[in-house]
């Protein structure tokens, strides 16, 4: 799990730019399959969590002409598709709902009609499975009780109560911890009728950034595009807001409870004060310290070198500025669990460790940078990324060459502890 917005916004950032829904057609004459990928982009509204998930749910398993998932997946084999999938995601308040299909290239493939698996793919956009402006509500009913149901069993773990009840502590003016806790009654709210006018605002009466890959013919696919795409191209404009950052509490928060529960588990929430955007390297670099192969600094001296706790796990966003710590731990060593953690930051301030560390990661980012080129989609993925003005990996790595030791060490002086949370079990 990982956070989403902090509470007392501070600074909201992100990438205007004007974008088109002609397509961008990238040939790559080295791999045997054709991606088409259209991503509409739009404005994330927490308080519709669940017609998102719904969505998402719904437009994968079948469409107008294929209404149920038997006849969608039979649609499927039948039009060759070697990948078919729709994802909703969202960072702060822009989302992005993403439709991919990836088919055989026809030149190696002869009985393969591409025509036939484009049309299909388009009508899998642009008919969905709507009887009468709303989304057929037999499947509707049946996924919205498959929703319910995966739901109903978020609470029953110790790790999912734990995380739910650390934020709400932490997020006290409800600004993301309504989009990560689980809301039964507001699911079953939902309907069929209101997911349609969703669908409709985020993707029929929207543009979309469109990518064509792989061995193809350019005048192939503008013809494919001039047949069947229901528009005219056009520009339109994305305000791309990706990052927000919070104030940190003048006074840590603090929170315990006791459980029914056999274990214990403590979370430390953490804030960066006064956090801007050109911090994100030395941001990048504390939380792969912190927990990355092959430093994980907090694992090994709180478990290996002290053998104080079970297991712990951190998460942290770029995006957001927010760290924290989860720990799972015997009750009686909590107290001694606080002090290690002091040691952890107090590492933090060896530069000697730091540039031994830097080196070990920066090696390991070149191996992930050497299989990522490797990958058949790699020239996709970093088009799209220079596009919205994402890093790269390979950004990534320039941002460790360059890394400022000295500005490291006085931007960790900044990681400020926010919110602690602690709930103690029966053991």
């Amino acid at each position: 799990m990982a956070f989403l917005c902090y509470n007392t916004l501070k600074e909201v950032s992100g990438h205007m730019r004007m974008l088109s829904d002609k397509p961008h057609i990238i040939v790559n004459k080295k791999i045997k399959v054709i991606c088409f990928d259209f991503k509409f982009f739009f404005e994330y509204d927490n308080d519709k969590k669940y017609q998102y998930q719904l969505l998402e749910q719904m437009v994968n398993n079948g469409v107008k002409a294929y209404p149920t998932t038997e006849v969608f997946n039979k649609a499927l084999l039948q039009n060759m598709i070697v990948q078919y999938r729709v994802n909703i995601s969202h960072t702060y308040h822009q989302g992005i709902i993403n439709f991919t299909i990836i088919v055989p290239n026809p030149k190696v493939l002869s009985s393969f009609d591409l025509e036939d698996a484009f049309k299909f793919f388009i009508d899998c956009i642009y008919n969905p499975n709507v009887i009468d402006n709303e989304f057929n509500n037999k499947c509707f009913i049946r996924e919205q009780k498959y929703l319910l149901e995966r739901l109903k069993h978020l609470n029953d773990s110790l790790y999912n109560y734990g995380y739910y009840q650390f934020l709400d502590v932490y997020d006290e003016d409800d600004i993301y911890k309504t989009d990560a806790i689980p809301n039964i009654d507001k699911l079953k709210k939902v309907n069929s009728y209101e997911l349609y006018d969703l669908y409709t605002k985020i993707v029929l009466n929207n543009r979309a950034l469109i990518h064509v890959y792989g061995n193809v013919l350019e005048e192939e696919i503008w013809n494919l595009f001039k047949k069947y795409y229901p528009y005219s191209f056009k520009e339109f404009k994305l305000d791309y807001k990706t990052y927000c950052y919070g104030k940190v509490k003048k006074e840590v928060c603090q929170r315990s409870e006791q459980t029914t529960y056999k274990q214990s588990v403590l979370y430390l929430g953490y804030k960066v004060e006064d956090m801007h955007r050109r911090d994100l390297p030395y941001f990048q670099f504390f939380r792969d310290v912190m927990s990355k192969h092959p430093t994980n600094l907090l694992f090994n001296l709180l478990r290996t070198d002290k053998n104080l706790i079970y297991s712990c796990h951190s998460s942290g966003s770029n995006s957001y500025g927010a760290f924290y710590i989860e720990i799972y731990l015997q009750k009686e060593k909590k107290e001694e669990i606080r002090k290690a953690i002091d040691e952890v930051f107090a590492k933090l301030q060896d530069r000697d460790f730091l540039e031994e560390t830097r080196l070990k990661h920066l090696k390991g980012l070149k191996y992930d940078l050497i299989r990522d080129k490797s990958s058949q989609f790699y020239k996709l993925n970093y088009h799209i990324d220079k596009m919205l003005g994402f890093k790269s990996l390979n950004d990534i790595v320039h941002d460790y060459q360059r890394l400022d030791i000295d500005k490291f060490q006085e931007f960790v002086k900044r990681i400020k502890l926010d919110t602690i949370y602690y709930l103690e079990g029966e053991e």
